[in-house]
């Protein structure tokens, strides 16, 4: 694999943990926020799995959404064959 397309997967997978992580951090403090008082040591737990749990909904909405890309856009014509090239490396 080149250099370029390892960094450009790299590049990706940082973004998107950026973004989960984002979205892991407003719902901690959303849950936080909600609690109305002084949370104690199993309302922190409980905070940052709620948050966690946001993010792997997402995580897992972006994943359903590409898979729906992907089988909308990508096709194969009739008769057409795929031909694999020698592996890269």
């Amino acid at each position: 694999m080149a250099v370029k397309e390892r960094n450009r997967w790299l590049i990706m997978g940082i973004l998107g943990l950026a973004v989960l992580s984002a979205v892991a951090a407003a719902s901690s403090k959303g849950f936080f926020q909600e609690l109305g008082r002084q949370p104690g040591p199993t309302d922190l737990l409980a905070g940052q799995v709620h948050g966690f749990h946001a993010a792997y909904y997402v995580a897992v909405g972006f994943g359903l959404a590409s898979s729906l890309i992907a089988l909308l856009l990508v096709r194969q014509r009739k008769g057409e064959k795929i031909t694999v090239g020698p592996p890269v490396g």
